[in-house]
């Protein structure tokens, strides 16, 4: 088996160590929720969607969702934080780890939505075996996409980082490169307009509808599977500390992490989302197996 990168080392042994990282389900009655509102922040049209989907199973019980989007990733938090949203479902652990150390504040998971796999495409090559001597790779560069995108590319043995850097990796920290790869940094909006001129190159799956590309066209993918899935980049649904225990937040995240969810999110990505608890599930599944 290749090696792993720092990241799923350190969810993994979490797992390990604390359990199942799955939130326990809320033993509630639903009828009690009845005439209650909940305001909700997302980021983008297509978590809209999935939300409204859930918006609707939430009013069956008399729950009204507000779904309020936004445009960018700070502003959820924020509003979250002045008391103008209940809880908001758009970023990963890592983001939310990251924006609590910036900001001071201690906004908490209270349960995990979506996987969304890092994928490299390319209108050349069918694998990246394919990749020629010098071949172009383009990635994202804000430095939190371009460091898992460098570990991942080190994970598929393309290059090799320096192993001793306790840093987020850049691409100066490269120390082995056989194939002479051209290593580009591109905003992430603008890989899916430089692909005609690149060998692979990752695109977010919100820029996906901007080509012809499916999730299933990529190349090469990691956070797909048990193996190599990375907890910390699951999607979260955060609230503020003193609510996560909250029986109305968590009978929210009853409703979300639901099998009718489910099959909404691969329906409306395109498969580009993986639901975070079936995959939990199967990882679980996968120790017992391992174990026995």
């Amino acid at each position: 088996m290749k090696k792993s990168i720092k990241l799923l080392l350190f969810s993994l042994l979490l797992f390990l160590v604390f359990g199942p990282m799955a939130p326990a389900k809320a033993e509630v009655n639903s009828e009690e929720f009845a005439g209650e509102t909940v305001t909700i922040g997302t980021v983008g049209e297509e978590l809209a969607d999935i939300w409204e989907f859930v918006a609707d199973k939430a009013a069956e019980d008399g729950i009204e969702l507000d779904i309020v989007l936004f445009t960018d990733y700070n502003t959820p938090n924020i509003s979250l934080v002045d008391g103008s949203l209940d809880m908001n479902a758009y970023q990963h652990t890592d983001f939310l780890n990251d924006w609590n150390d910036a900001n001071e504040t201690n906004l908490v998971s209270i349960g995990n939505t979506f996987a969304t796999p890092l994928r490299f495409f390319s209108e050349k090559h069918n694998s990246i075996d394919d990749l020629p001597e010098g071949a172009i790779i383009a990635i994202p560069n804000d430095l939190a996409s371009s460091s898992y995108a460098l570990q991942i590319l080190d994970y598929a043995d393309l290059v090799k980082l320096d192993e001793s850097i306790d840093a987020l990796p850049t691409v100066n920290d490269i120390v082995e490169n056989p194939n002479n790869y051209e290593i580009i940094e591109l905003e992430a909006a603008q890989i899916p307009s430089a692909m005609a001129d690149v060998d692979m190159g990752v695109i977010h799956q919100v820029y996906l509808e901007s080509t012809d590309f499916e999730p299933n066209d990529a190349i090469y993918s990691y956070g797909h599977n048990t193996e190599t899935f990375n907890y910390n980049r699951l999607n979260t649904i955060t609230v503020r500390e003193e609510d996560q225990d909250n029986p109305l937040y968590q009978y929210i995240v009853d409703l979300y992490q639901s099998d009718d969810v489910a099959d909404y999110i691969e329906k409306i990505s395109n498969g580009g989302h993986i639901p975070a608890w079936i995959l939990l599930e199967e990882y679980e599944a996968s120790l017992e197996d391992e174990s026995n």
